[in-house]
């Protein structure tokens, strides 16, 4: 069958259909109550795709082309289904904030609306521009099976003044020291990001997230700290001394000079 979209340029697509040439600016609405599947058979490329109405609207499992705005409006919620979302129209394009898999984008600029998560990767081209709205975030998330990372930046991150990335790494309960990297671009301090803003050691702002710190400092609860210990939960490395020595304050901010921090995780 053939769709010509000139004739309907807002329409959903049944799954066996195949064929499909989509005009330039029209429009491919998944937009009924209950779930759908979003096809790409036959090499269907999308230009302006909004999904709409309530239930899952599922991806396809390797690459969904998008050549205009992604959007979404109602309950309708995307599933990624492991597959990769792939923004590569000529001119500037809108892309919801949903929960991707894997998102590709290449040329012109691309504006996220809305805070998105990653799951496993995202890449910025050559000659594109990511656009993060003021105010919204993107995610790197991390969980028991997979850390999301940053993938090949050729292009250039746009962050309107407060737009953000938040790297997340789930670490398991179990007692251990581990290594922890900063980023390199931050101005938290340490208390922001890996105490969640506690002010006592029985506070706890974010369910799930952060942990707590400890010195052996006499000053431990003035410096920022959860609690006193026999020695510090929170080390750098000295040079000098070639060992892990504890930080001072957990209200300093977090130094990517460093070269990372050494935290003893009690599980």
């Amino acid at each position: 069958n053939v769709y010509n979209a000139a004739l309907f340029n807002k329409s959903s697509i049944h799954k066996n259909i195949s064929n499909i040439t989509l005009a330039p600016g029209s429009t491919v609405q998944y937009t009924r109550n209950g779930d759908q599947p979003i096809t790409n058979a036959n090499g269907l490329v999308y230009q302006e795709l909004l999904l709409s109405g309530d239930g899952n609207k599922t991806a396809p499992m390797d690459i969904l082309t998008v050549l205009g705005n992604l959007s979404k409006s109602g309950n309708a919620v995307f599933v990624h289904n492991g597959g990769t979302v792939l923004l590569n129209g000529s001119g500037p394009q809108e892309f919801a904030g949903l929960t991707y898999n894997n998102i590709i984008l290449q040329n012109n600029t691309k504006s996220a609306v809305g805070s998105c998560v990653i799951i496993d990767s995202i890449k910025i081209s050559a000659v594109t521009t990511l656009s993060i709205r003021a105010g919204d975030t993107v995610t790197l998330r991390s969980g028991p099976a997979k850390t999301a990372r940053m993938g090949i930046v050729e292009g250039t991150i746009n962050y309107n003044t407060s737009g953000k990335f938040i790297v997340e790494r789930y670490i398991p309960a179990r007692k251990a020291w581990r290594f922890l990297s900063v980023a390199t671009n931050s101005g938290q301090t340490i208390k922001e990001a890996w105490q969640e803003r506690a002010n006592v050691s029985s506070a706890d702002p974010a369910p799930g997230f952060g942990t707590q710190l400890t010195s052996d400092r006499p000053s431990w609860a003035g410096d920022g700290f959860d609690l006193h210990s026999v020695s510090p939960s929170i080390k750098t490395y000295d040079a000098a001394t070639n060992s892990y020595t504890g930080i001072a304050s957990t209200n300093s901010v977090l130094s990517a000079g460093a070269g990372g921090y050494m935290i003893f995780i009690r599980g």
